[in-house]
């Protein structure tokens, strides 16, 4: 206790800030820079492929992981790296993206929120909205089929079609 710690190793490979650091389910761990690239790193530290054109990544249940950054689109990506499918249909930034309950994915931009369907991730129900900007909100859909969705005020609430 109260020893020098030293680094176990480095991951080297982005050219920018990093943003971020995840340990995968299976052990690997995952980062997301400022250089537009998120990259898949085996536990010593070698990179095991590098997703290009995002700057922010999370898990999804199934292993599958997505992507999304400042431009109008996210993007799935196998374990491995390799690219499933570009969310295409925003009109502004994508400001994040969260997995519901049922499988379905939800990405929202400063003035909508896009349901994506599952497995085809075709757009399920758009939810527009005008009363705040969602960017930096926090989304779900609840076991009822109520969309919540809160930024920097109120919670806001939606009837979402299809639930």
């Amino acid at each position: 206790m109260g020893g020098r710690r030293h680094p176990a190793g480095r991951l080297t490979g982005h050219y920018d800030w990093v943003w971020g650091l995840v340990e995968l389910a299976d052990g690997r761990l995952a980062t997301w820079s400022r250089d537009g690239t998120a990259r898949l790193w085996a536990a010593e530290g070698i990179t095991l492929a590098v997703l290009t054109g995002h700057t922010a990544l999370v898990e999804l249940a199934d292993g599958r992981l997505a992507t999304w950054s400042d431009g109008d689109t996210a993007q799935l990506w196998a374990a491995d790296g390799i690219t499933l499918a570009v969310l295409t249909g925003h009109t502004a930034q994508v400001e994040g993206l969260v997995e519901l309950a049922d499988g379905r994915l939800d990405t929202w931009s400063a003035n909508e929120a896009i349901v994506w369907s599952h497995p085809d991730n075709s757009p399920d129900a758009e939810i527009n909205g005008t009363l705040l900007p969602l960017s930096s909100q926090a989304a779900l859909v609840s076991a009822t089929g109520v969309y919540l969705a809160s930024a920097f005020g109120p919670l806001l609430a939606f009837d979402l079609p299809g639930c």
